[in-house]
C-alpha cells in the first residue's frame, strides 16, 4: 500500500515524464535535405549555372566559369549525351544569327570546328565581326535549305525572327510584339544543302534554328545525318511561320531519320499555361 508521499512522488512523476526522444536521423539522410534546402534559396541562374557545370566537368569538357557554363546551359548543350565528340568534332550551327551557340560551344570545346551559318545581312555582320578571324570557325553567308539556288528570305524587324518562312498573322499578337514579327523587307539569299556543306565529314552536333524551315534543312541533309551523333532543334507547339513543321511533325520526321528524342529544355509557356517552343535533344538511335 503506498503512502501519501508516495503517491505524490508518483503523481508528480507522471506530470515531469519527457516523451521519448526520437533518434537522430543518420548523416546520409541529412545531407540530400540540407542540399535542397541550399538549393532552394538559391538564385535559380546560379543552381542551373553550378549544374550544368557538374555536368560538363564529368562528361570531361573544358573548364568553365559559371556565366559561361549558364550559356552552355540556355544553348542547350547540357542535353547532349555525354558520348558525343564534342571537342575536336565538328560542330554545325544552322541558323548562327550572331554567335551565342558559337560562342557556347567553343567554351566548352575549345578544339571543336564550328560550321556557323547565316544568311541575313545584320547578324551576319555581328557574326563575322566576333568569328570571322577564329581558326576554329567558318562562317557559311548561306541559308541551308532543301536544294542548292536561292530563296526568299522574310527578314523582320526583330532579326531572329527572319526566316525562309512568311511569319503567321497572328505571332505578333500572341507575343505581344507586333513590331518585332513584322517583315521589314524581303530578300533573295543563296542556299546550299547540308549534304553539300558537310561533304564526307562526321557530324558531332548540328544545331538547327531556322524558324519554320528545319524540314528544308533535314531534306537536303539525309546523307550528313546517317553520319551526325545528336541535334539539338528549336521546336515549337504551334505553327508560327507559313509551312513550318509543329513538333508531331518534327519529332516523326527525326524518327524516321533515325534519331530518337533525348530530352527537352524548358518550354516557354504563355500565361494561360500554354506551351508555345522550346528546344530538344535528338541523338542517334
Amino acid at each position: 500500500m503506498q503512502t501519501s508521499v508516495q503517491a505524490r512522488q508518483s503523481s508528480e512523476a507522471g506530470r515531469h515524464t519527457l516523451p521519448p526522444i526520437s533518434p537522430l536521423p543518420r548523416i546520409p539522410d541529412v545531407v540530400p535535405q540540407l542540399r535542397y534546402l541550399r538549393e532552394l534559396a538559391m538564385p535559380v541562374a546560379l543552381a542551373e549555372a553550378l549544374e550544368a557545370r557538374r555536368i560538363f566537368t564529368r562528361r570531361g569538357l573544358a573548364k568553365t566559369s559559371l556565366l559561361d557554363a549558364r550559356r552552355a546551359r540556355i544553348a542547350g548543350l547540357h542535353m547532349l549525351p555525354p558520348d558525343v565528340p564534342l571537342d575536336g568534332g565538328l560542330v554545325v550551327d544552322v541558323g548562327a544569327n550572331e554567335g551565342s551557340f558559337v560562342a557556347a560551344a567553343l567554351s566548352l570545346a575549345p578544339t571543336a570546328h564550328v560550321l556557323a551559318v547565316e544568311p541575313t545581312e545584320l547578324p551576319l555582320r555581328v557574326l563575322r565581326e566576333r568569328f570571322g578571324s577564329h581558326p576554329g570557325v567558318t562562317v557559311v553567308p548561306q541559308a541551308l535549305a532543301a536544294e542548292v539556288g536561292t530563296a526568299r528570305m522574310h527578314v523582320t524587324a526583330a532579326h531572329t525572327g527572319s526566316s525562309l518562312h512568311r511569319p503567321q498573322a497572328a505571332m505578333g499578337e500572341l507575343y505581344d510584339a507586333v513590331e518585332g514579327w513584322t517583315v521589314a523587307q524581303e530578300v533573295d539569299v543563296p542556299t546550299t544543302t547540308l549534304d553539300a556543306l558537310v561533304g564526307d565529314r562526321e557530324v558531332a552536333v548540328l544545331k538547327i534554328d531556322v524558324q519554320g524551315g528545319e524540314l528544308g534543312v533535314l531534306a537536303g541533309g539525309e546523307e550528313a545525318l546517317g553520319r551526325t551523333h545528336a541535334i539539338l532543334i528549336e521546336i515549337v507547339f504551334r505553327s508560327h511561320y507559313e509551312g513550318d513543321a509543329p513538333f508531331p511533325v518534327l519529332h516523326d520526321r527525326l524518327r524516321e531519320l533515325g534519331f530518337d528524342l533525348r530530352d527537352v529544355s524548358d518550354l516557354y509557356r504563355r500565361e494561360d499555361g500554354t506551351a508555345m517552343y522550346g528546344d530538344a535533344c535528338f541523338a542517334r538511335a
